[in-house]
């Protein structure tokens, strides 16, 4: 939930909540702490080595940081419309993200076949709107999360995270 907000025609009014996905695996957040964001389209850090690829096709993280995947972003745009469910779509993007090796699930499978489907198949689906929210706290990194709005940079709380693995 944003607690404060610079305006701006990107910004998001006080109050807003909004569903995020968890881009890297090995990193924790907590229900009601006021966390420091800046949007960007790289994940900070990474729980794993991996920047992105699936399989033996992954290649390693740059001083950058990790881009988001373009399939990442389709899911976060389309989960909800295409009756996805939460936790699948989570696992899904941890493996697109490099942050797991399988998928594990049938459904978890189905999710990625849709998304690559629609980004390399005959639609060639584009991110326009999706983003990375780094989040951290006292000056340390603390997680990378999925938003398809942007933020003013500030601090907010996150009190309801949709489908994020809180832990």
């Amino acid at each position: 939930q944003v607690v404060s907000s610079t305006p701006g025609p990107d910004s998001l009014p006080v109050g807003t909540i909004w569903s995020a996905f968890c881009l890297e695996r090995n990193e924790d957040v907590y229900e009601n702490i006021v966390y420091d964001t800046v949007g960007n389209t790289n994940a900070v850090k990474g729980g794993m080595e991996w920047v992105s690829g699936y399989g033996s096709a992954r290649v390693l993280a740059g001083p950058g940081g990790d881009p988001l995947d373009t399939m990442t972003a389709w899911i976060h745009m389309n989960w909800e419309t295409e009756g996805f469910d939460g936790y699948e779509a989570q696992n899904a993007i941890w493996y697109i993200e490099a942050e797991l090796d399988t998928l594990g699930t049938v459904k978890a499978q189905q999710i990625f076949d849709a998304a690559y489907d629609a980004v390399y198949g005959a639609t060639q689906w584009k991110n326009h709107s999706v983003r990375v929210l780094n989040l951290s706290l006292n000056g340390e990194h603390i997680q990378d999360h999925t938003y398809s709005v942007v933020p003013a940079p500030g601090a907010i709380v996150l009190t309801g995270l949709g489908t994020c693995m809180i832990g």
